[in-house]
């Protein structure tokens, strides 16, 4: 959120909990090229400080409640390995993709976390990865794989 100019903490919580409603408005506009963004943030410091397990009925409730108001919802999730959290939005969700970042991520733990999210059933559209330093103008490709998305 820090990135768009807006202060305020997880708005998903917020919606899932019914404290929020989308038509509530208030939300962070950003303009685009053709059309404004809007950034769902809550006040900042409003969050709960017990951690919890989302309970997934609540996680596709909210999905369902964005998705009467919006064509594309993007929620950015905790690390898959540090909290249950990403498994049960990723499983809810219609697709997922994940970022690793180059040289913090090790191939073990990317491993790990795309065994996890394969074992729940997540549905994995790719993988970004961030801070790469690779600046050869010889260096040009993409890395798309496809797979059976039953």
């Amino acid at each position: 959120a820090g990135l768009f100019g807006a202060d305020g903490d997880n708005a998903f919580l917020s919606l899932m909990s019914g404290e929020t409603k989308v038509e509530d408005g208030g939300w962070k506009s950003i303009t685009t090229s053709d059309r404004p963004v809007d950034l769902l943030v809550r006040e900042k410091g409003t969050l709960p400080t017990s951690r919890q397990e989302l309970p997934t009925d609540a996680v596709e409730g909210t999905f369902d409640q964005l998705g009467e108001h919006y064509d594309v919802v993007v929620v950015d999730c905790p690390p898959v390995l540090a909290v249950s959290d990403s498994v049960v939005l990723t499983r809810s969700a219609d697709v997922a993709v994940m970022v690793v970042r180059r040289g913090k991520t090790t191939r073990r733990d990317l491993e790990k976390a795309l065994r996890q999210l394969d074992q729940s059933k997540v549905k994995l559209a790719g993988i970004v990865i961030t801070h790469s330093t690779d600046k050869s103008e010889s260096y040009y490709g993409y890395g798309y794989a496809y797979g059976n998305a039953e």
